[in-house]
């Protein structure tokens, strides 16, 4: 994010990155892809999603709280932190795990001929 965030005793500094902006930038990305197949979106997709790989401490969106594990959307508050991502949409978890599966299983290209 590209502002001052005042959390508590804490700020962060800009820039800070967001578990919750990061996705919906991919979301974006996705969606552009699938309708232009621009290679570039796709390295770009790729490059995106790798700061849910790293802990917050190492410039990720990543913190571990009880064995488990949680994309932070505001990175070096008090854990759990905001919690309004976990909150049920109005996709089943069912469709939301096919979902997921397909991606993981067929990648981009099975992601866009399973639509």
């Amino acid at each position: 994010m590209n502002f001052d965030y005042p959390n508590g005793a804490m700020v962060l500094k800009a820039p800070w990155i967001s578990a919750y902006t990061q996705g919906l930038v991919i979301s974006a990305l996705v969606r552009a892809w699938r309708l232009t197949n621009r290679p570039a979106l796709r390295e770009l997709l790729k490059s995106s999603a790798k700061v849910f790989e790293l802990d917050v401490k190492d410039s990720g969106v990543r913190v571990s709280l009880d064995g488990h594990t949680l994309y932070t959307e505001i990175p070096g508050g008090p854990l759990p932190g905001i919690m309004d991502g976990f909150i049920p949409r109005k996709r089943s978890r069912k469709s939301v795990r096919s979902s997921a599966r397909t991606w993981i299983t067929r990648g981009f290209a099975g992601r866009k001929s399973a639509s």
